[in-house]
């Protein structure tokens, strides 16, 4: 399996704090079988001023030590782009990661106002497709699936995090991530994992609840960019 979305990398936001704990979430990448971790910092102006160079060095020396540590995990660097107003220029600057023309991004976890969507159709224009982060957690979308239908059906993709299906992230994001699951919307699902305490335990629980739900071909969908 692969994922997408992980927060692995060290002192960089608010994921793993030092190196020992980027290897002890590896070590439970390994145990879930995964075998490749796009590192996706986030990238959020004023709180986590991460770019493509920033990404790419960290990801290069977490990946010796693993290697140093016999973890067999393939690293990747990419990043969780906050949507605001900067992104288009940095895209077209090729300041952001980009892996086969998409790009990981999230909006407020409150509201979706309809700017966000001027960003995004403004980074489309730089032939990049935006890869909408948990989107069940997000709480004007959680009760609009049309808006999600309508965001897809205009060149985003979906990702969901596995932990919603356990209700780790609330009741509603819960009832968001079976109805998207059901409804084939997701492009893609990841952990978001950003320590060592959401353990193996807890991704094999969310795993089963997601088979129960729809099947074999949920690990079908944690897969490459």
């Amino acid at each position: 399996m692969i994922d997408i979305h992980s927060h692995i990398l060290y002192g960089i936001d608010d994921g793993a704090e030092a190196i020992g704990d980027s290897v002890k979430m590896a070590v439970i990448y390994e145990v879930l079988g995964f075998k490749k971790v796009y590192c996706s910092p986030h990238v959020m102006n004023f709180y986590y001023e991460n770019d493509l160079n920033k990404v790419v060095q960290r990801c290069a020396e977490l990946q010796e030590v693993l290697n140093k540590e016999k973890i067999e995990l393939e690293l990747i660097p990419f990043a969780e782009v906050y949507l605001d107003e900067s992104v288009p220029a940095k895209v077209a600057q090729k300041k952001l990661p980009v892996i086969n023309g998409k790009l990981l991004v999230e909006g407020p976890l409150n509201e979706w106002p309809p700017y966000l969507e001027e960003i995004l159709f403004a980074i489309k224009i730089y032939n990049v497709c935006p890869i909408i982060a948990h989107i069940e957690r997000n709480r004007d979308l959680q009760k609009n699936l049309a808006k999600i239908r309508q965001l897809k059906e205009g060149g985003c993709l979906i990702q969901g995090n596995i932990l919603s299906i356990t209700g780790y992230y609330g009741a509603s994001a819960k009832r968001c991530f079976e109805e998207l699951l059901k409804a084939d919307l997701y492009d893609f699902l990841a952990t978001d994992m950003h320590n060592a305490e959401n353990n193996v335990a807890m991704y094999r629980e969310a795993m089963d609840k997601a088979k129960k739900l729809v099947g074999e071909q949920v690990k079908a969908l944690f897969k490459e960019v």
